[in-house]
């Protein structure tokens, strides 16, 4: 029986000891719980909303011209740029290119008429370089042409020149005493040092229908060169 109240009071004591150490750990966490509420103001438990911070107004942007520029360049991109358009000065005007003129060259035609001025006619056709159609009348003299010389300014070639009467009777010497004479004169306008010495090409007076004879301008006595 001893050994029974002994064990009783042992356990009454173990009980006694663990509600001491329950009721100080409630105390405890109640006591932390309180201080919580009254360092947020307490009062039925209801914990107040703080005020949102203020936000100031935005203030406006305008883009910088920098802002504008790309950040990258073509050249990074991969992109070739154009090449710039040289500038051109839209008063230059090109040059223009004149034809050179050619060099023509004097010849005189004397005619002394007989009684039927008429009658009488001639031409100059060119035969070298040819022109279409050949043998192209280049200088002609009407008929009743009363005038007694005129000169002609012919380029480079080869012409032939050829008197005709219409009677035919010639310039000579049945009805009057007439004749022709053709006469080279050189360069038309050619200074002093280029002045050549007039040369007698072909004359005559006695024919029948026409006379003709064949020159070379610059002149070459032709039938020289023939020998």
């Amino acid at each position: 029986s001893q050994k029974r109240e002994r064990s009783l009071v042992v356990l009454i004591i173990a009980l006694i000891g663990l509600s001491i150490v329950i009721a100080a750990t409630v105390g405890g966490v109640l006591g932390s719980r309180n201080n919580e509420k009254d360092n947020d103001g307490g009062g039925g438990g209801v914990v107040e909303k703080s005020e949102a911070p203020a936000i100031s107004p935005m203030t406006s942007f305008a883009p910088s011209s920098s802002s504008l520029i790309p950040t990258s360049s073509p050249i990074n991109s991969g992109v070739v740029p154009p090449s710039p358009t040289p500038l051109t000065n839209s008063s230059t005007t090109s040059p223009s290119f004149s034809p050179t003129l050619s060099i023509c060259y004097n010849v005189d035609i004397i005619i002394i008429h007989d009684m039927y001025p008429g009658d009488t006619s001639w031409t100059i056709e060119q035969v070298e370089p040819p022109l279409p159609p050949n043998d192209t009348i280049v200088e002609f003299s009407p008929r009743n042409d009363t005038n007694q010389s005129r000169t002609v300014c012919l380029t480079r070639g080869l012409y032939n020149f050829t008197i005709f009467d219409d009677y035919p009777d010639g310039l000579c010497c049945e009805w009057g005493i007439g004749n022709y004479t053709l006469v080279y004169q050189g360069i038309e306008g050619g200074d002093e040092d280029e002045e050549e010495e007039e040369k007698v090409i072909a004359s005559g007076g006695e024919f029948i229908a026409s006379e003709s004879t064949v020159f070379s301008i610059p002149y070459v006595d032709l039938n020289a060169l023939r020998g």
